[in-house]
């Protein structure tokens, strides 16, 4: 309650920090410069209030928080309800389609593949990039039901300028300060590497002190679901939009069941009878065989959930969205920091009302990396004029992996010119410059290692069950 009453009533950055009287010795001064500098460019006290108290926790105790397995309970597969079935029961009018807002989470840089922009901005095929198959999609709802479901999305600091051109509506998520994991002082580069988002679990503060919050519910806005933006498996289902309004559900999270590429991912399990996400980095080290394991912990977060806006508004005011802060490490010109998130599912728990719904493999589809990339390129996937996509085996995705010179979108687009026929693919290694050009299939599992520099061009040829070596 102390807590509370210091977000009511601060005025100022320095009434807060009076207020807190932390008495943090030698300290105290770092302390009040990251919180002055934080402020500065948030203009928020809750904000501030969650980071200084992630910052003092650290400071006290520097390892995360883990979860003891014994009193959690994974949840199963005859847990909750599927997609599949309430597409058939449920009541279908688009009446529940006019309450709905969509927002894309659009926070996060194309790094990992080469690229400086945001990934939202890579090409998925030669003329569409994931941000052309997002407004397809939003248009195609709009137009075939004479609707207007708001599109938003919420960018970084990263990403903001260049998806001004976009024309997409958007609001900004807070930034906070990068902290030296030595000393736990300010990264001070004087670039933008000295900040970092707050994770995806930020959505919910961003998008009620912007305003947008309250102008959605003033629209008659109910509900909102939110996904990230390289997630084009991630599209508006009516069926699961009308659930929520049924049964009268705060928090809705799309689970999948698990394979041996999701086991480090999100799970979600219940403890004291109440949901709640657990992700890898809140398992103690003895306990992550057990939590890798697909038969124990079977689904993963997929990212994708439904929430009510007028629940957000609520426990928000009422501080009840507490989520755990997670701690990530990271090397910044050649100096070790620390910053704090939290995971947007981990919301799951602060609802009165939540529940998971078991969605098929289609539905959750991201691109982290290039051989991500040359799946949704595949013909493994069609593309449909309404923006959505069409997964030709959503039981049985082939495996995947490319050699350090496709791991840049530049590498990749300079080598694989034509993605090849992999409809009875298996699995795929490539080791060294190997160019896929016209008219190549590949079935079974497959191996082709090029030992030398020069790259081998791979065309008009049928590959079944073969190791290529050159």
């Amino acid at each position: 309650m102390k807590d509370q009453k210091i977000i009511k009533n601060t005025h100022n950055i320095q009434d807060y920090l009076q207020k807190k009287d932390l008495n943090l010795g030698d300290y105290q001064k770092i302390y009040e410069d990251l919180i002055r500098s934080c402020y500065e460019v948030n203009s928020s006290i809750r904000l501030l209030d969650w980071f200084s108290s992630a910052l003092i926790s650290y400071r006290k105790n520097p390892n995360i928080k883990q979860e003891d397995l014994d009193p959690l309970t994974p949840l199963k597969k005859d847990d909750c309800e599927t997609l599949s079935k309430i597409k058939m029961s449920v009541k279908k009018d688009n009446n529940g389609l006019k309450k709905l807002a969509v927002i894309k989470l659009n926070g996060g840089l194309g790094t990992s593949m080469g690229c400086e922009g945001p990934k939202s901005l890579i090409l998925v095929t030669k003329t569409k990039r994931f941000i052309d198959f997002i407004v397809d999609q939003q248009h195609h709802y709009n137009q075939a039901y004479s609707i207007d479901i708001p599109l938003l999305m919420m960018n970084s600091f990263y990403t903001d300028l260049a998806m001004e051109k976009e024309g997409v509506d958007s609001f900004l998520q807070h930034r906070i300060p990068r902290i030296a994991e030595k000393d736990l002082t300010p990264l001070e580069t004087g670039t933008l590497a000295d900040w970092t988002p707050p994770g995806h679990g930020n959505i919910y503060l961003a998008l009620y002190e912007s305003g947008i919050l309250d102008n959605l519910l003033d629209q008659g806005k109910e509900i909102l679901f939110i996904s990230n933006s390289d997630n084009l498996g991630a599209t508006i289902d009516e069926a699961l939009c009308e659930y929520m309004l049924e049964k009268k559900l705060d928090f809705l999270m799309e689970v999948t069941p698990r394979t041996l590429v999701d086991k480090k991912g999100g799970s979600v399990c219940y403890k004291e009878g109440v949901l709640q996400l657990l992700e890898r980095v809140q398992v103690k080290e003895s306990d992550i065989e057990t939590f890798e394991d697909g038969n124990q912990f079977q689904y993963f977060n997929t990212n994708n959930v439904w929430v009510r806006l007028r629940a957000i508004k609520e426990a928000i005011e009422n501080d009840q969205l507490n989520l755990p802060v997670m701690i990530n490490k990271k090397m910044i010109q050649n100096k070790s920091v620390v910053q704090f998130e939290t995971a947007m599912g981990a919301a799951i728990k602060c609802f009165k009302n939540s529940a998971c719904i078991h969605v098929e493999r289609n539905r959750f589809f991201p691109v982290k990396k290039t051989s991500d990339l040359f799946l949704l390129q595949s013909n493994l996937v069609t593309k449909q004029e309404d923006g959505t996509l069409q997964w030709v085996n959503e039981k049985s995705v082939p495996s995947i992996k490319l050699s350090d010179e496709y791991q840049t979108v530049e590498g990749y687009k300079n080598l694989v010119r034509v993605v090849p026929d992999i409809i009875r693919l298996t699995s795929l290694t490539v080791k060294g410059p190997v160019v896929f050009k016209n008219n190549v299939k590949l079935v079974g599992n497959v191996s082709v290692i090029n030992a030398s520099s020069s790259p081998y061009v791979l065309e008009n040829i049928e590959i079944n069950n073969q190791e290529i070596m050159i």
